[in-house]
């Protein structure tokens, strides 16, 4: 039987993180994969739908022009289509081109890859395939999650569809009904909006993007309208048929949709199904979920899990790859507090305008009770964003009156989720309000309104 340091099972972003950053150490280390290498992030995920997104921000840039100079050619049906293929082979290159880089990686670190299903079969024992076992003094389950489909839209997946199949799709349909108004789901109405389908988003909750402050989500809002996207909040769907080839939806507010798909984006699950988890006796939540302590280890001393699979809300990449880094730490005791701090992880939506955030939102905050100042900047006051002509949104920072900490940040417009990462950093150096507001940042650049924004908070102090 081989032998390994380290086993782990799912080769996500997680995952395959954790293997390099084992191996790297001097581990002995085994992926079990029954897919490719990248899991859903790069394969039916994060770097897919950031292709096409920012393939229809190029369109809809073009047909904004177009109108400009009135090009005839604008009003040909067959515009957008041809652009959308051409988007969806581009995506499918760089998928392939960053699978290529991904493999590359693990064969130079010596990475003994098994493609196929694992299961626990016994202590420290990993059955590949029911074929093939090979043992492992620690396993990591890292085995992401699949898109929930709710019983009642199980009707065609050639109609309905999660954000697995909605990637295949060779052409553009005319109109999409979405279900669910998160950030997978406004991302999709933002893509596909730009190429001109007719979209209808209904999410059951109060707001669409519940997570985000109301000034956030108000921006996404008139950006939606200008797209002509029709939304609904606070409505279900009452009933979903197919007649013809059309898609019909009754909803709960009395409105009845008609749309050539669907695009269901109401959740995900964690891959635990046939891991032998219970045979083992490794608790998992209600939801299916593993559960593991703040070192990422399970009820037993030998299995550890990280990423979309573990019980936490944030399921994210970048997150996923830090649990991986945080992970191996743990199991080959490199720190003294291998720990995650998830209160300083940037997240972002790719919608118009961008969405990032980092940190707690105000109505946190007030929920909360805790004292703090609110300092804001807008886009329309910055320079480049003057002259690059995106002048809609704005930065928005939160800090602690009392210790000036800064308690949270959120930019709202063109490339917020590249300046994120200023605000992110500075709180995980625990920096105040007043380093931001005193840097001196180069001019003219967006990352000026964060010096702004600091600067407007920090009046509010004094």
């Amino acid at each position: 039987m081989d032998t390994y340091d380290i086993t782990v099972i799912g080769a996500g972003p997680g995952g395959y993180i954790a293997a390099l950053k084992a191996a790297e150490l001097g581990a002995r280390v085994a992926i079990v994969e029954k897919g490719s290498l990248g899991g859903t992030c790069l394969n039916l995920g994060c770097i897919p739908t950031k292709t096409l997104y920012q393939a229809s921000q190029h369109f809809a840039t073009y047909r904004e022009y177009a109108k400009i100079l009135k090009d005839p050619f604008v009003r040909k049906s067959d515009l957008a289509q041809r652009a959308f293929a051409h988007a969806m082979e581009t995506k499918n290159r760089v998928i392939a081109s960053l699978r290529t880089q991904i493999d590359r990686l693990v064969k130079l670190t010596s990475i003994d890859v098994y493609k196929g299903s694992a299961c626990l079969s016994s202590r420290n024992e990993v059955n590949i395939n029911g074929r093939k076992k090979i043992y492992a003094r620690a396993v990591i389950v890292a085995t992401g999650s699949t898109p929930v489909i709710p019983p009642r839209f199980d009707i065609d997946r050639t109609r309905v569809m999660t954000s697995n199949e909605i990637l295949g799709l060779r052409t553009l349909p005319e109109s999409i009904l979405i279900v669910g108004g998160g950030y997978i789901g406004c991302e999709y109405a933002t893509i596909f909006s730009n190429y001109g389908v007719d979209i209808t988003l209904v999410e059951l909750l109060p707001k669409i993007l519940n997570t985000e402050d109301d000034d956030v989500v108000n921006e996404v809002l008139r950006s939606f309208r200008k797209r002509r996207v029709t939304v609904h909040t606070n409505t279900r769907l009452d009933a979903v048929d197919m007649i013809g080839k059309k898609l019909s939806a009754v909803l709960s507010n009395g409105c009845s949709v008609t749309a050539d798909i669907a695009f269901v984006a109401v959740g995900r699950s964690p891959n635990t199904q046939g891991l032998g988890l219970d045979t083992l006796g490794i608790q998992l939540n209600q939801q299916g979920a593993i559960g593991v302590n703040e070192r990422f280890r399970t009820n037993r001393n030998d299995v550890y899990a990280i990423g979309d699979v573990i019980d936490r809300e944030l399921r994210l990449a970048h997150v996923s790859e830090q649990e991986g880094i945080v992970g191996i730490d743990n199991i080959l005791k490199c720190t003294n507090d291998g720990r995650m701090r998830y209160d300083v992880i940037p997240t972002a939506i790719f919608v118009e305008p961008e969405v990032a955030s980092v940190g707690k939102r105000e109505f946190q905050l007030k929920k909360e009770g805790i004292d703090h100042v609110v300092g804001k900047s807008w886009y329309a006051r910055n320079a480049m964003a003057q002259c690059s002509g995106s002048t809609t949104g704005f930065v928005k920072l939160i800090a602690d009156k009392t210790t000036h900490k800064i308690l949270g940040g959120t930019v709202v417009g063109s490339h917020a989720s590249d300046m994120i990462g200023t605000i992110a950093t500075a709180m995980n150096a625990d920096a105040t309000i007043r380093t931001l507001a005193e840097s001196v940042w180069f001019h003219p650049s967006r990352p000026e309104a964060i010096k702004e924004a600091a600067g407007a908070a920090l009046r509010k102090i004094k």
